[in-house]
């Protein structure tokens, strides 16, 4: 904004600082809503694997009752909680379903941890374009309070739930961002590419969670979308 070259308007009494200061306002509230969009992201990671670690059903002592109990914690080692192997609902087994949630899992948490590089980089170059010194500035820090303690749920903390794995696209083996600087000031180029990147989910194969859903769709008696 300050370089641009404004025409007529720049005549007008201090319309480049007026300009400048309502493009800082929007650029704030632009922020807090991609990293409010990141939160609710992490939540919705977290629900997922939550969902799919939780198909097991284990008994329970119930002591003198004759009332069977049922309960989502093992007691009994010898107790897998999948009823021995036996098909649920038509002709797949619990480790079936585990299998594809956890396909699904893998796929979502990769995703998350791509669009998290890309949120760290738009956050810490508008803190350094706005001439802030606190930002985010590394890999290894929290995007928001508590965000590892949210990630580590997830289990995209790795070597004893202390260290974030790097971004990845599928197929594809990526360096270590804790080696790289930010950009502080990302050309018109980059941010489309980034934009790119955000809008096209690369680690989503959407073509297999269709199929994924209509196994366990046709499975379960229930249609999936």
């Amino acid at each position: 904004m300050p370089e641009m070259n404004l025409g007529a308007l720049k005549e007008m009494p201090e319309i480049r600082s007026k300009a400048c200061n309502k493009l800082y306002h929007k650029r704030e509230q632009c922020s807090t809503k991609l990293l409010s969009s990141y939160k609710g992201m992490v939540i919705a990671a977290i629900d997922l694997v939550k969902a799919s670690g939780s198909m097991r059903c284990y008994l329970r002592d119930s002591g003198s009752s004759s009332i069977i109990k049922y309960s989502d914690e093992q007691e009994d080692p010898s107790d897998h909680g999948d009823g021995g192997g036996i098909p649920v609902f038509s002709c797949f087994s619990i480790s079936f379903f585990e299998d594809l949630a956890g396909e699904l899992v893998k796929m979502f948490t990769r995703e998350l941890s791509l669009k998290r590089f890309l949120v760290m980089d738009l956050l810490f170059s508008t803190s350094m374009e706005d001439g802030r010194q606190e930002g985010i500035f590394s890999w290894s820090d929290e995007l928001y309070t508590g965000e590892f303690n949210d990630l580590r749920s997830t289990g995209m903390l790795v070597h004893d739930g202390f260290y974030l794995s790097p971004p990845q696209i599928m197929d594809w083996q990526s360096s270590d961002p804790s080696n790289r600087e930010p950009l502080i000031s990302p050309s018109h180029e980059v941010l489309q590419v980034y934009l790119t990147t955000w809008l096209a989910d690369l680690n989503i194969e959407m073509n297999r969670v269709s199929e994924i859903f209509s196994v366990v769709g046709d499975a379960i008696g229930v249609k999936l979308a």
